[in-house]
Formats: C-alpha cells, structure tokens, sequence
C-alpha cells in the first residue's frame, strides 16, 4: 500500500478518499488540509487537487507530485454519467502511475512521459481537458504506455488502473458503439 497524502482546498480530499478506498487497494489516500505543510512527499505521494484550470486531466512534478484539477470537472462526469469522484480519482490514479515510475526510476524525468496525440490513449497529449472527453467515453492505455509501465515495475498500478477503468466503462452512462 503506497500512502497518498492528498491536500485539497475544499472538500475534495475527503471524497477522493472514501472513493478511493471503495474502488482501489493499490493507493492509501490520506486527507490533509491544503495548508498543511508539514507533510511532504517523502512520506508518500503528494496529489494536490485545485480549482485552477490545468492543460490535460493531471500534471507531473518531482518537487509537487501530482495535480489534479476540479476545473469542468462536474459538466465533464455529468457528460460521462459519472461521479465527480470518480472521475477526479481516475485522473488521479494516471498521475500516480508515473510518479510510482518516476519514484521507482530516478533517472526518468516528467518529460519522458510525452506521448503524441493518439485515437485512444489517455496518456495521449491534448490540447486541453475537454479534449480528453472522447477518450474518457471509452477509457483505454496503449500497448506502448502498457508495456513501458511494466517494464519500468508499474504492474501494480497497472492492475488498479485497468480496474478504474473498467468501472468507468460499466457505469457510464456514454452510449457504446
């Protein structure tokens, strides 16, 4: 179990983490305030959850951890048929997956994770959060991304994310092909 130490400027944290805690048993998330600094990354993961409008579903940083942002978060589940939880804790859990590879590999760097715009990805870069939308309607890593966690020791993660994954497809409310 990986602690999680989550810092949120409302509420979210303490939702995040009664969701986490029903859908995973990869990540332990542990709520704190988001002024409180005395707890650092070394004694887990660090995801900060903000209001503030972020360029994809999470940002990466070796100082910061994670980032998530709450920004459209409602109309984006509310288009999906999802909880907002749901979706904040899937953006996360993709964060997480390579700051467990950043932590597991310190030679690698954020920028090793850029992938190109891909059909189906959800480590494809876009353009902005909105874009992810349509691959959020059918959630999916790569081969490539799948082969590259595992090799790098992720297979854990890997497992907690394909199960997210799978909830979203079985509760969402997007019409299938």
């Amino acid at each position: 179990m990986i602690d999680v130490i989550v810092r949120a400027e409302t509420g979210d944290a303490v939702n995040l983490a009664l969701t986490a805690r029903h859908l995973q048993t990869r990540f332990n998330f542990k709520n704190y305030a988001f002024t409180d600094t005395h707890n650092s990354a070394r004694q887990g993961a660090a995801l900060t959850i903000t209001g503030a409008p972020l360029p994809a579903l999470f940002l990466l940083d070796l100082d910061k951890g994670v980032t998530v942002s709450t920004f459209r978060s409602v109309g984006i589940s509310q288009y999906l048929g999802l909880e907002v939880d749901t979706y904040l804790l899937t953006c996360s859990l993709l964060g997480l997956m390579q700051w467990r590879v950043l932590a597991l590999n310190p030679l690698l760097r954020p920028e090793d994770f850029l992938q190109h715009e891909s059909d189906f990805c959800l480590y494809s870069n876009r353009p902005s959060v909105q874009d992810y939308i349509p691959l959020l309607e059918e959630p999916a890593v790569c081969q490539g991304c799948r082969d590259f966690y595992h090799c790098l020791g992720a297979d854990g993660e890997l497992l907690v994310l394909d199960a997210m994954l799978e909830h979203i497809i079985a509760t969402s409310s997007v019409p299938r092909q």
